[in-house]
């Protein structure tokens, strides 16, 4: 019995996954991320020498904050992965499920971020929007074409790492959104389906910061509306659009909960509404329980509805 228990415990002990961008820098094992900085100095050392060069206010407003990103954003996957997997952790008090069922299933919703075909894809898409958009912006227009070829491969390694931040993100909300299609257990416990929305919101805050710094930091530096604008619309609609989407099925199985709960108070109620006590102490005693399951019904009503609603 105690052997059989042991390799119980054994089976639900959480592997953290290893994340594409550590598996690149194997040599740095201990330390990738100082990796990723250096990588990202080569291209900002570029910037600073053509704006010495040239005076060309496109080095510093946008060659260099697309620099500092390529280190900046797997650090702000692993980041995000790290709440991700706090918040796995918690899904068994949830999630009415066997608790084993769930950890594999949530371990392999996770084994994206070792690398995967949609992160490639998100960045060569990327590519070829950002550098759209920064063609149409007019930010080439002012360069020769060896300065325009430097600004080009700092702006594709930014994208292709961007993507795969970007798919990452989606991945995430993915992932809460996947979590509806369980039955799920709703308390107004915040390590209940409420860390649900507070991981959510955590996971959309770094992206929304390295973002919006980005931005002003390109528009304080250019005063361009329009680069601004462009830029910024297609990140907008995909936060708002996948923020309330993913939620949707979780609200949906939160309902469910209310609505099975309130099911059987009422039927309680019921029951007990149709009964004709006989002597005035029974009558008493139906009367306190009636009293407790409508303090019942208050409180199942007052149950959260959004996974996000509260936080």
């Amino acid at each position: 019995m105690e052997i059989h228990q042991s390799q119980t415990q054994h089976q639900h002990v959480w592997i953290s996954h290893k994340l594409f961008f550590e598996q690149c820098v194997a040599g740095f094992s201990k330390h990738p991320y100082l990796f990723w900085l250096f990588v990202s100095l080569v291209p900002v050392n570029l910037s600073v020498v053509l704006f010495a060069q040239t005076g060309n206010r496109v080095f510093i407003s946008t060659a260099m904050p697309l620099s500092f990103c390529i280190s900046l954003l797997p650090l702000a996957i692993k980041i995000g992965a790290i709440f991700m997997e706090d918040w796995g952790r918690e899904l068994k008090h949830f999630v009415l499920c066997p608790e084993q069922e769930i950890e594999s299933w949530f371990q392999s919703q996770m084994a994206f971020l070792s690398g995967s075909r949609g992160m490639l894809f998100s960045g060569v898409f990327l590519c070829a929007l950002g550098g759209t958009l920064h063609y149409i912006s007019g930010i080439f227009a002012s360069l020769n074409s060896a300065q325009s070829v430097a600004l080009a491969l700092i702006l594709v390694t930014n994208c292709l790492v961007s993507g795969a931040a970007w798919f990452c993100l989606f991945c995430f909300a993915r992932i809460i959104w996947r979590v509806g299609r369980f039955p799920l257990k709703v308390e107004q416990n915040p390590e209940g389906v409420l860390s649900t929305g507070s991981t959510l919101m955590k996971c959309y805050a770094i992206a929304i910061i390295l973002n919006y710094t980005f931005s002003l930091i390109n528009f304080f530096a250019t005063q361009s509306i329009k680069l601004l604008v462009i830029l910024e619309v297609p990140y907008i609609v995909f936060f708002t659009v996948t923020f309330i989407i993913c939620q949707i099925p979780v609200h949906n199985r939160m309902l469910d909960y209310k609505k099975l709960k309130l099911t059987e108070v009422d039927a309680l109620s019921d029951s007990l509404s149709q009964k004709k006590p006989i002597t005035l102490i029974e009558a008493e005693a139906i009367r306190k329980q009636i009293k407790v399951l409508e303090k019942n019904r208050a409180d199942i009503m007052a149950l959260p509805e959004w996974p996000a609603g509260r936080c």
